[in-house]
């Protein structure tokens, strides 16, 4: 029962849940008119134990004594009649009742036939009966006296390999010996990470790189003096150099600060895929205001909510949106180059800022989709927004050298996805950021012809998106190279297979939640033939912790929390539910944070995390986060049904 209780404990921590079903053999010999026949009368028991609601070993023990002999008293149901009864699913690849088995043999034992000598043999078999089994041997002399207990561990080779059977049977080893000395001590607490383990997972986290306290604007006023002549930004017939994207984007910013916007003071855009845009878009964070992108194409009541809900100071929008979403604190119409033709066109300092900008300030609030039905603002600090550039300057689109570096860049997610920061970032980097209109980006087709055309050579695409543009010739023999960057949702194994072998074509896979300033972590394909989401970027610790907040081994599934530079603030008006999410980093400097991410992963052996589903019912569908709990409130609130229950439907593969 002590063994019994130990494995069961493991198993738990190792990510098997609270519910441990164990097999084990009995005697069967419950008649005393069996007691001198010789044969096998051996049944099989399922020992159910629940290792639920952090119980002592003492408690758990308990437990286990109670299920057990509740078990024994009724040995005599042959196992095949409750099988029979319950029905399960059958395949042949697993027991039908229990996977793991667990038995415990008496060496004090003996065999006396008058007449005969008896040994006993060991037994080797080919074929492992299921899954794991503990199988262990109590050492008795024939005086009497105890002297240990030895065990094999047998596992199936097609599940596990020999590192990972090995490993299983030295936890289960240090497990024993902690909890029998310790009985009392909460067995979700005792460590079960070997120090080579622990030292591994420290060394895959530890990323820190020296960061600067400029905002990203300031880089990008660097730019406009180095390069002042080269092309920053297209969009359609519009082609603005940096010195004349840079000016613009001064001018509207010192008009902003004229009405008022200083650091952590909003500033909502809601405006078409047009320069005026991305001029709006910087200016805010030029005159320390925080940028809040809102979708034009938006259902007139959702641009209302979110307005409401973040309270701008400040709306940048056309007249007719304005009059769709009723009374506003509209700029009027737009902000053009016109109207702004009397604001300074210098770069704005903290002597012409309301208060000095700060790396801690707000830089941007993304609005997701909520489980409760009302959307919810992200908030993410300028210092995640520098550490995000300066990764990416020495990872995926480094500053060029010449003018003969640059890159052209596509950006085609949408100005309210915080994505579209990627393309921003490489243009302040120094390469020319191509805006594509409405058509363009919706249309795989199009967005195929219009890399061609323009010889692009860098594209950040959610998988799906990547998968329509491979299906519409974007790696077809004679294209340009390219550096493709995906996000948003899983690879595929097939598209990663596919994109691997693609010539002259670097791409990298990253992941990343709004609360975390877009990236966490990520690599490059070549780096890895399996679909993984990499390594932690700069400044950034990726915890992967059980159920109750402790790092479990590689190849453990846990949830992914994290921590560092890129962290956002958390979200705007809902301290709830930023205490919820965004919890005390019990890893990291005392007054630190990590955010729990509701997304399940797991380690490689070579330091790689597997991104592995989501912990609730939270989606991603086609690179939108989506909260299932958001369309099932709205259809409550119809009035018209009485139960919702919302689900993705994918009748066709990957679609």
């Amino acid at each position: 029962m002590v063994v019994q209780a130990a494995v069961a404990a493991l198993l738990s921590r190792l990510g098997a849940g609270t519910d441990i079903p164990l097999g084990t053999s009995i005697a069967g010999r419950t008649d005393k008119e069996l007691n001198d026949l010789v044969g096998c009368f051996i049944n099989t028991l399922v020992l159910r134990t629940d290792v639920s609601g952090r119980p002592t070993f003492r408690e758990l023990v308990q437990r286990v004594r109670d299920s057990g002999l509740s078990a024994y008293a009724h040995q005599d149901v042959p196992f095949e009649r409750i099988v029979e009864e319950l029905n399960p699913t059958r395949v042949r690849s697993r027991h039908p009742l229990f996977q793991v088995g667990v038995e415990l043999f008496d060496g004090g034992l003996t065999l006396d036939l008058d007449g005969l000598t008896t040994e006993v043999a060991q037994r080797k078999m080919a074929v492992a009966k299921f899954d794991l089994s503990v199988v262990l041997n109590e050492h008795i002399t024939p005086e009497g006296t105890r002297q240990g207990i030895a065990g094999t561990l047998e596992y199936a080779t097609d599940l596990f390999d020999e590192t990972t059977a090995a490993s299983f049977a030295d936890r289960l080893v240090r497990l024993l010996g902690d909890l029998v000395a310790d009985p009392d001590r909460d067995v979700t607490a005792v460590d079960i990470l070997t120090l080579g383990e622990r030292d591994l997972l420290a060394q895959w986290t530890d990323t820190e790189t020296d960061l600067s306290e400029a905002p990203v604007t300031a880089v990008l006023e660097q730019r406009a003096r180095q390069t002042p002549d080269a092309i920053a930004l297209v969009s359609g017939e519009t082609r603005l150099t940096y010195a004349e994207l840079n000016t613009w984007v001064n001018r509207f910013a010192h008009h902003l600060i004229g009405l008022g916007v200083g650091p952590d003071a909003l500033v909502a855009v809601a405006l078409p895929r047009t320069v005026e845009a991305v001029v709006a878009w910087l200016a805010a964070c030029k005159a320390g205001g925080v940028y809040t992108p809102i979708d034009p194409q938006l259902p007139a009541e959702r641009i209302r909510t979110v307005l409401t809900d973040s309270g701008p100071a400040v709306l940048v929008t056309t007249g007719a949106l304005a009059e769709r979403v009723g009374p506003t604190s509209a700029l009027p119409p737009l902000v053009t180059e016109h109207t702004l033709a009397h604001a300074p066109d210098h770069d704005p300092t903290d002597a012409d800022r309301r208060s000095p900008l700060r790396p801690d300030h707000a830089a941007y609030v993304i609005y997701t989709s909520g489980s409760t039905g009302t959307p919810k603002g992200v908030t993410v600090l300028h210092r995640a927004l520098t550490n995000l550039l300066t990764f990416h300057s020495g990872v995926t689109f480094p500053p060029p050298r010449s003018p003969e570096g640059r890159r052209r860049v596509v950006l085609s997610a949408s100005l309210a996805f915080d994505t579209s920061w990627e393309g921003v970032l490489a243009m302040i980097a120094g390469h020319e950021l191509h805006l594509l209109d409405e058509e363009t980006r919706r249309d795989p087709a199009l967005m195929v012809r219009y890399i061609t055309e323009h010889r692009i050579d860098q594209l950040d695409v959610t998988p799906s998106v990547a998968q329509q543009l491979v299906t519409e010739g974007l790696l077809a023999p004679g294209t340009a190279p390219y550096t493709l960057m995906l996000g948003g949702e899983a690879v595929p194994e097939a598209l990663w297979s596919e994109l691997r072998a693609a010539d002259r074509t670097q791409v990298f896979n990253y992941y990343g939640p709004s609360e975390f300033c877009v990236e966490a972590s990520g690599c490059a394909l070549a780096e890895s033939p399996r679909a993984t989401i990499g390594r932690p970027v700069h400044n950034t610790r990726v915890y992967v912790l059980d159920e109750h907040l402790n790092p479990v081994p590689p190849g453990v599934l846990g949830e992914i929390y994290l921590a560092g530079a890129n962290l956002g603030r958390g979200y705007l008006g809902r301290p709830a539910l930023t205490a919820e999410r965004f919890v005390a980093d019990l890893f990291g400097a005392p007054g630190t944070r990590m955010y729990r991410s509701g997304d399940l992963g797991r380690w490689t052996a070579d330091g790689y995390l597997l991104y592995a589903g989501r912990f609730d019912d939270q989606v991603k569908l086609r690179g939108l986060r989506i909260e299932l709990g958001e369309i099932e409130h709205a259809l409550r609130a119809t009035g018209l049904v009485r139960s919702v229950a919302v689900v993705v439907r994918e009748d066709v593969v990957g679609d």
